[in-house]
C-alpha cells in the first residue's frame, strides 16, 4: 500500500487521544493485581482477628472489655500508617459493667451441668446462692397474683418454653447459584410496595409488643417478690446459648427494647437475670411441671459503674488527593455482646476492614477521595455510632458521603452485594465486582438488608450497602458462647479483604457521582 501521511497523522491523533483511558486502565488493573497479591499472599487479616476475639475478648459497649477494644483498634489502625487516626464520641451514654466470675448448677435432685450466661448489665449476687426453682407461669397480667407470695428466695423461670424442632438441615451453608441467580433478578421496589411493608412492619410490632411487655413485667415481679435471680431460655437448639441484655422495668415498644437497652443509666441494679440453653431450659419447666423439686447454686460476681460512660467509635484514613472532603466510608461494629469471644459477630468484619485499609496505604499511591474506616461501637445497642456518624459528618455535617460498605454477617465469603433498593447502582456495582474478578462473588441485587450498620445511612437517604455473604453456621451461633476462632475460615478472610480494598479503591476514584 502507498505511504498516505494523512491517515498517519490522523490514526496518530487517535493514539494520543485515547492514551490517557488507557493508562488509567493500565494502572487500574496493575493496582488490582497489587492488591490480590497483598491480600492473597502477605494477609495479616488472620492475626488481627485472632488478637481482638482472643486477646481481647468479648467487648460489650460502655465496659471495660471494649475500651480494651478500642485501645487496640487505635494501635492496630495507627499502625497500619493511617492518617488521623482518633475516637468520636456519641450519645446516649452508658453503664460499665465488669464481670468477674460466674456459675451456675443444678445440685438437686441430682447434680445437672447448665449451659448458661449472665445478661448483659446483670445484677451480681452477693455471693453464691442457692434456691428452688419455680416456673413463672403468667401469660397474662392477672396471672401474677397467684405467685404473690411465693418467689422470695427463689431462682425463677421467666421464659415461656419453647418447642424443640430436630433439624435435618447442615449445620453450615453456602449460597447455592440458584439461589444467587434468584437475588439477582430481584425488581426495585415501588413506593407504594414500600409504604406497604412499613405498614405491615408497624402493625407486627404492635402484635408483639404486649409479649414482650409482659416478659418485662414478669422480670420487674419477680424482683419486686424478692427471688434471687431470673432464668430465661437461649432459644437456640444443641446447647448453644443466645443472650442479650439485662431488661428494665417499665413501657417497652419492640423487642428491641426488651433486648437491646440494659445498657441505659438511671434504673436501680435490679435483679440478676441470666440465660440458659434452650433444651435444658424446657428440661427444667417439664420437671417442675412433673412436680420434681429443684435446687440451683448462682454466683455472678459482677461490678456495675455508677458514673455515666461515653459511647466511643474509632476512626481512621487515607487523604484524597483532589476530592479529600469526599468520603468513601467502609466499616465494621467493634462491639459484641457477652457470650462469646464475638469472633464472626463482628470480628470478622473489624478484621476484615482492618486489612483492606492496610492493603491500600500499603500501595503508596492516593485515592482521589478520602477512604475513611469507621469501627463503630453501640451496634448491638440499635447502630449508635454509626448514627452519630452519619448525623456529624453528613446530614449535619460539611463532609460529602460518596458510598459506604459494611460487613457484618461473619466471616462466609462475600457473595455479592445488597443496593437498598437503589436499582440506578447496578451496572456500576456489576463493573466493579467484574474488575474485582473473584470467581463466585459477583451477585448484586436490590434486595434490602437489616439490622446492621448501614441502616443509618440508607434511612438518611445516603447509599450505604451490607454484603451478600455465605451463612456458614453463623446463624445457629452470633451472640452465644460457641462465637469463637474456630468459626473463622481463613480462606474467606483473605478474599473477603480483597474485594473489599478493590471495591473501595474504585469508589474512592470513580469519576462522577454514585448513582442515587
Amino acid at each position: 500500500m502507498k505511504f498516505q501521511p494523512k491517515n498517519l497523522l490522523l490514526k496518530s491523533l487517535i493514539v494520543l487521544a485515547l492514551a490517557p483511558a488507557l493508562s488509567f486502565a493500565q494502572n487500574e488493573a496493575s493496582t488490582i493485581d497489587a492488591i490480590r497479591q497483598k491480600a492473597l499472599e502477605e494477609s495479616k487479616v488472620m492475626s488481627y482477628i485472632t488478637e481482638l476475639s482472643q486477646n481481647v475478648g468479648a467487648r460489650l459497649t460502655f465496659t471495660n472489655r471494649y475500651q480494651l477494644a478500642v485501645d487496640w483498634a487505635m494501635k492496630t489502625l495507627a499502625g497500619t500508617g493511617l492518617q488521623n487516626v482518633h475516637t468520636e464520641y456519641w450519645e446516649p451514654s452508658g453503664r460499665d459493667w465488669n464481670l468477674k466470675k460466674y456459675t451456675f448448677t443444678v445440685v438437686k435432685p441430682y447434680p445437672m451441668f447448665i449451659n448458661s450466661c449472665p445478661k448483659g448489665w446483670s445484677a451480681g449476687t452477693q455471693g453464691l446462692q442457692s434456691g428452688d426453682l419455680v416456673y413463672l407461669d403468667a401469660r397474662k397480667p392477672e396471672d401474677f397474683e397467684k405467685y404473690k407470695g411465693k418467689l422470695k428466695g427463689k431462682i425463677v423461670l421467666v421464659s415461656f418454653a419453647s418447642p424443640f424442632y430436630m433439624s435435618f438441615d447442615p449445620v453450615a451453608t453456602r449460597y447455592a447459584d440458584s439461589s444467587l441467580d434468584q437475588m439477582a433478578v430481584i425488581k426495585a421496589k415501588t413506593a407504594e410496595e414500600l409504604d406497604k411493608e412499613k405498614t405491615e412492619e408497624d402493625e407486627l410490632t404492635k402484635k408483639y409488643k404486649p409479649y414482650f411487655q409482659l416478659m418485662t413485667d414478669r422480670i420487674d415481679f419477680c424482683n419486686k417478690e424478692g427471688a434471687i435471680a431470673v432464668v430465661e431460655s437461649g432459644y437456640r437448639p444443641y446447647g448453644s446459648v443466645m443472650s442479650f441484655s439485662i431488661s428494665h422495668p417499665g413501657e417497652v415498644n419492640d423487642q428491641f427494647d426488651f433486648l437491646t437497652t440494659g445498657y441505659r443509666t438511671g434504673f436501680p441494679d435490679g435483679i440478676p437475670q441470666i440465660t440458659i440453653a434452650m433444651e435444658q431450659y424446657n428440661t427444667l419447666v417439664q420437671m417442675l411441671k412433673n412436680n420434681t423439686s429443684i435446687t440451683a447454686e448462682l454466683n455472678i460476681e459482677a461490678e456495675l459503674g455508677t458514673k455515666p460512660v461515653k459511647g466511643m467509635s474509632v476512626l481512621g484514613e487515607i487523604k484524597g488527593s483532589k476530592k479529600p472532603n469526599e468520603i468513601v466510608t467502609i466499616g465494621a461494629h467493634l462491639d459484641s455482646y457477652q457470650a462469646g469471644q464475638g469472633a464472626a459477630d463482628n470480628g470478622a468484619g473489624v478484621a476484615i476492614m482492618i486489612e483492606a485499609m492496610r492493603i491500600l496505604n500499603s500501595l503508596g499511591i492516593q485515592p482521589e477521595r478520602t477512604i475513611r474506616i469507621g469501627l463503630w461501637g453501640g451496634e448491638e445497642q440499635g447502630y449508635l455510632g454509626s448514627t452519630d456518624y452519619v448525623k456529624t459528618h453528613f446530614t449535619e455535617g460539611t463532609e460529602k458521603h460518596y458510598v459506604y460498605f459494611n460487613l457484618d454477617n461473619g466471616a462466609g465469603l462475600i457473595r455479592g452485594i445488597q443496593l437498598q433498593n437503589n436499582s440506578k447502582a447496578v451496572d456500576l456495582m456489576k463493573e466493579w465486582f467484574g474488575k474485582a474478578s473473584l470467581e463466585g462473588s459477583n451477585t448484586v441485587s436490590v434486595a434490602s438488608a437489616e439490622y446492621t450498620d448501614h441502616v443509618p445511612f440508607a434511612e438518611a437517604g445516603l447509599p450505604g450497602f451490607q454484603f451478600i455473604q455465605d451463612h456458614l453456621d453463623y446463624y445457629s451461633t452470633y451472640h452465644t458462647q460457641v462465637d469463637l476462632m474456630d468459626r473463622i475460615p481463613e480462606d474467606d478472610m483473605k478474599k473477603n479483604a480483597y474485594l473489599i480494598a478493590v471495591l473501595t479503591w474504585l469508589a474512592a476514584n470513580h469519576q462522577g457521582n454514585f448513582p442515587q
